[in-house]
């Protein structure tokens, strides 16, 4: 008997079905997620270069409005509105989430939880004194926007990432970059061009620089004692209740100070300066910060510096010369160098 010969079937092969790739998903998300904190931080930065639009306004209101005043009024407000942020994390971190950053995006070491008990007297000691030297910061800046011209003000208030670089290699134990030096001496070439010390300086340029390079110290301080904290507090605590501390300084400054009372119009134009230009930035820039490296933040923050120029010449009609132009030019270029500097490193 013969053996059937064996069929020979044709199948046809089916189409294979779209897959998702994982990796591609996550990577478009992850470029989401980095345009969206890339925005967050830069409408923080540009909300922080518009404080000359309440401060002048009040000013002109109440003629008589001393800088103490007006950095008491905002701070009470940033307290009230950031404190209760500040509440909620803690409580969150109570009830068993650890609040810490596992992810290490905050500013804090990855993986690291910020447990209450870890939290010591000396720490909240520290996290008031934060509040001290931001309410040393403010005074300084506000009393020097008052003295001169916002370019002025805000150029010499922002050698604060040179200071830091600078003073790294002995406060946090940081190696020393010759390229921390040679941008110094770049910021320190183009405040020479904006001021102008040849020429008779005018409305108290050098009195304001040197209040805004004295805000810059107080606020290269806060960035040191931040720093320390960062294991222990998480972002909302430390940007909420330093504003305690801070208020108390500068409501005890005020009250010492004297002077008259502000109309009541001019508080209401202070008081939305402290939520516009102080608490919703301040949300908006940590907000950023969990989406992005701080490095690319600080690089993006130099619109603040550019935003508070363009609003002093465009709405209060400063003029700035062809120098002064150069000048600012140089010390933005010098902060935008250390932040460079500081991203290759941690990459």
């Amino acid at each position: 008997m013969r053996a059937r010969p064996a069929r020979i079937r044709l199948v046809r092969p089916r189409p294979a079905r779209p897959r998702l790739v994982r990796g591609v998903v996550t990577s478009a998300r992850t470029r989401g997620e980095a345009r969206a904190g890339s925005a967050l931080v830069v409408v923080a930065a540009a909300l922080w270069g518009c404080w000359s639009l309440y401060f002048r306004t009040a000013e002109g209101l109440s003629p008589s409005l001393t800088a103490a005043t007006e950095s008491a009024v905002v701070f009470v407000v940033m307290a009230a509105a950031m404190v209760p942020l500040a509440v909620l994390s803690r409580r969150g971190v109570t009830a068993g989430d650890a609040g810490g950053d596992p992810e290490g995006d905050e500013g804090g070491d990855p993986g690291v939880a910020v447990a209450p008990s870890s939290r010591a007297r000396g720490a909240w000691a520290l996290l008031l004194l934060v509040g001290v030297v931001d309410a040393g910061n403010a005074l300084c800046f506000f009393a020097a926007m008052q003295r001169t011209s916002v370019a002025v003000a805000v150029l010499s208030h922002y050698l604060t990432p040179l200071l830091v670089a600078a003073a790294a290699p002995w406060v946090l134990g940081e190696p020393a970059r010759r390229s921390t030096w040679g941008a110094l001496a770049v910021a320190l070439s183009g405040l020479v061009l904006l001021l102008r010390p040849w020429a008779t300086p005018g409305a108290h340029d050098v009195e304001g620089a040197l209040l805004g390079a004295a805000s810059a110290v107080f606020y290269a301080g806060n960035v040191f004692l931040s720093k320390r904290l960062q294991d222990r507090f998480d972002a909302a605590e430390i940007a909420g209740w330093p504003k305690l501390s801070a208020t108390v300084v500068l409501v005890a400054f005020a009250v010492v100070a004297g002077g008259p009372l502000p109309s009541w119009t001019a508080l209401a134009v202070l008081a939305v300066g402290g939520l516009v230009c102080g608490a919703l930035p301040t949300v908006l820039f940590y907000a950023g910060l969990r989406r992005i490296p701080a490095s690319q933040a600080s690089v993006l923050t130099l619109m603040e510096p550019l935003v508070a120029v363009a609003v002093g010449v465009v709405v209060w009609g400063e003029a700035l010369s062809g120098l002064g132009v150069l000048g600012g030019a140089c010390v933005l270029a010098a902060a935008g160098w250390i932040a460079r500097d500081a991203g290759r490193r941690a990459t």
